[in-house]
């Protein structure tokens, strides 16, 4: 057996007691390499030492050092060490063996002798990187003193230039020491070796974080959280600093993103859009489009809550919206969702069981109703834009990748959110389970894209049954054939076939859009006669007649005892907040909307009523004619004597409430 070590400092580093005096160095090295009795040959030829051993049992434990590396790995130390004490007693002179013993007296806490058994390693083989490796990590770790840990790092890095563990470290000391030119190229020559080393990648990317590139470093930080794929402690720590830094890029992102790709659309669809911050948007969504031509306006309009995280990453979604509708036109197959009371009468026999479980417990019916429309709308905005978002998720992905870490950011609220909504929150006991069912598979897709684009998995939480995740994972494979086929209006047949499958199509109607506009400009014309007969009356419905008087009965009565009618007047003042961002005319097409309705009779008990143009709410009865009230007080004042309806003290009370 030869041990070889090179004259120079780490020599002595080893072997301190020679004093840096080559004429020590063969007793000294005697002395310590000596088996028992016997002592190697040391001699000194140029610049290496050569120490050679007449005779040295051969190993006879490999089967041992399997066993013991098992044991180390699993931090079953308790039967390491005597197994390993063994070994050395049997056979000294193997440097791994000493190597692992420094790696367990590290790991139980004693870094002193840790080291001793470090160094002892390296005397046997001064080129052990993985002793040299640990050597500079408790040096760095536990000691504080990083000039001599780069020492024995540099070492490593000297006898093995292309190892990207010895790279890694050497960068990471480098970076600790303010030598930033030099770890960065130390860790982009692991890149070059090893494109999707993780620890590299994260690096960097705290680097460029620290210089204020956060962009640059979410998307090294999502290189490297795709490239890792675990759930693991550093997966997780992963994740929470990309988003952190995510957080930073929103703050810096530029409008000038959204405004070009609007420009773009604007020129595509001969409308200009609008943008339009709005703290009172309603329901979940924190961002919605209006279409012109549905809202009769000549622009499109994009309204947002401003302070939403990553909002520029809902705007833009909204205006790839947009520009589906903007493809599907062009080839004359639009088509718009509508939903009116069948579809809610039919909902709401689906959701008996759930009803009657909730009446039982003494809910106040009100409470009852308003949960009823809630998971309503709910379920239609999944059934239709749960496929759509996946394609336009795409898009955004595939076609702006400066937006990709705030659509980062903002996926993983809504992913969360996504997943809260059917696993932990507290109304789905109250959902019948095939609803219930129907919504955990578009949610579920959510899961499935942003584990797509990220690697990091949230499929498992949503404790889908494995139907479910069959039809998730089929949903969102057609999603991605959908996008790279790109045909015109082809999401509209697919996510009415999903909805047919996850039986929700029953809940609303697609219809073509033309057909659509058609409909609405019809109601238009129906001006002239509303003016002449505002409530039907000569409509021959003339059974309305003792509803109306039994009505005016109730209201004078509540007059009486109240004064005024508070919940017609809180409903007046909601009215009139959403009506405070449309327009004239639009006002009055809501007004003789509702006024259609009023020719059939609108009952204040009932519930259900849904109106086209007001779409994604329904109605009681009483919030109609309250709404009904405030749309011809704001657009058609003239007519509202005509009305019938005694509502002049809550309109007056409505009007003076600061909006």
């Amino acid at each position: 057996m030869v041990i070889l070590h090179e004259m120079g400092d780490f020599l002595y580093e080893l072997f301190p007691q020679a004093g840096r005096d080559p004429a020590k160095l063969p007793g000294i090295l005697e002395d310590a390499y000596a088996i028992g009795p016997f002592k190697p040959r040391v001699q000194i030829e140029g610049n290496v030492v050569r120490i050679e051993f007449d005779e040295i049992a051969a190993d006879r434990h490999q089967g041992d050092f399997r066993k013991l590396a098992k044991l180390c790995d699993a931090g079953d130390y308790a039967k390491a060490r005597p197994l390993l004490d063994r070994m050395i007693v049997e056979n000294p002179g193997v440097s791994e063996y000493h190597r692992f013993r420094g790696q367990i007296l590290s790991d139980l806490g004693d870094q002193e002798a840790a080291v001793d058994s470090l160094i002892e390693a390296l005397r046997w083989d001064p080129r052990n990187k993985a002793a040299l490796l640990m050597m500079g990590n408790i040096q760095t770790r536990h000691r504080g003193n990083l000039d001599v840990a780069l020492r024995y790092v540099r070492e490593a890095y000297r006898i093995a230039p292309q190892d990207i563990t010895v790279l890694n470290n050497l960068g990471a000391l480098e970076m600790k020491q303010g030598n930033l030119v030099a770890a960065r190229d130390l860790f982009h020559q692991v890149l070059s070796i090893h494109p999707n080393y993780v620890q590299s990648m994260y690096a960097l990317a705290s680097m460029d974080a620290d210089s204020g590139d956060h962009a640059s470093a979410v998307g090294l930080g999502l290189r490297a959280l795709k490239s890792h794929k675990r759930n693991d402690g550093l997966g997780k720590h992963l994740l929470q600093q990309v988003l952190q830094w995510a957080h930073r890029v929103c703050d810096e992102f530029p409008s000038v993103v959204r405004d070009g790709y609007a420009a773009k659309l604007e020129i595509v669809g001969g409308r200009p859009i609008k943008f339009h911050a709005d703290s009172s948007l309603g329901g979940a969504a924190a961002a919605s489009i209006q279409f012109a031509e549905i809202h009769g306006r000549d622009h499109h309009l994009v309204r947002y809550k401003p302070d939403v995280v990553a909002g520029a990453h809902l705007q833009m979604h909204e205006l790839v919206h947009l520009e589906l509708a903007l493809e599907a036109r062009a080839a004359n197959c639009n088509c718009v969702i509508v939903s009116d009371g069948e579809h809610f009468a039919a909902f709401k026999k689906a959701m008996e069981p759930a009803l009657r479980r909730l009446q039982s417990i003494g809910e106040p019916q009100e409470n009852v109703a308003a949960f009823v429309r809630s998971v309503f709308h709910g379920l239609n905005a999944r059934s239709y834009n749960g496929p759509i978002d996946l394609v336009i998720e795409l898009r955004l992905f595939e076609e702006f990748p400066q937006l990709r870490p705030v659509q980062f950011l903002s996926l993983h609220r809504l992913t969360r959110e996504a997943l809260v909504s059917v696993v932990e929150s507290a109304s789905i006991e109250h959902v019948t389970p095939e609803i219930l069912k129907a919504v955990k598979v578009y949610n579920l897709t959510l899961a499935l894209l942003f584990e797509h684009f990220y690697g990091v998995s949230m499929v498992g939480e949503f404790k889908a049954s494995p139907k479910e995740r069959e039809r998730a994972e089929m949903l969102w494979s057609e999603a991605q054939r959908i996008y790279r086929e790109r045909q015109p209006g082809a999401e509209y047949p697919w996510l009415l076939r999903w909805a047919d499958q996850l039986h929700t199509s029953a809940y609303f109607d697609l219809v073509d859009e033309a057909e659509y506009l058609s409909s609405l400009q019809d109601a238009g014309d129906l001006l002239s006669a509303v003016e002449e007969d505002p409530l039907g009356l000569d409509s021959g419905l003339v059974e309305k007649a003792s509803d109306s008087t039994r009505f005016q009965e109730n209201q004078r009565k509540i007059q009486e005892q109240q004064g005024i009618n508070f919940a017609i007047a809180h409903h007046m003042v909601s009215a009139r907040e959403y009506f405070a961002r449309l327009s004239q005319p639009e006002i009055q097409g809501i007004a003789m909307e509702i006024a259609m309705l009023g020719a059939g009779g609108i009952a204040p008990e009932k519930d259900g009523y849904t109106v086209r143009s007001l779409a994604g709410q329904v109605f009681t009865g009483t919030r109609l004619l309250a709404w009904y009230y405030a749309s011809f007080a704001l657009a058609l004042p003239q007519i509202l004597p005509q009305l019938g309806l005694p509502f002049e003290k809550e309109w007056a009370w409505a009007v003076d409430q600061p909006l």
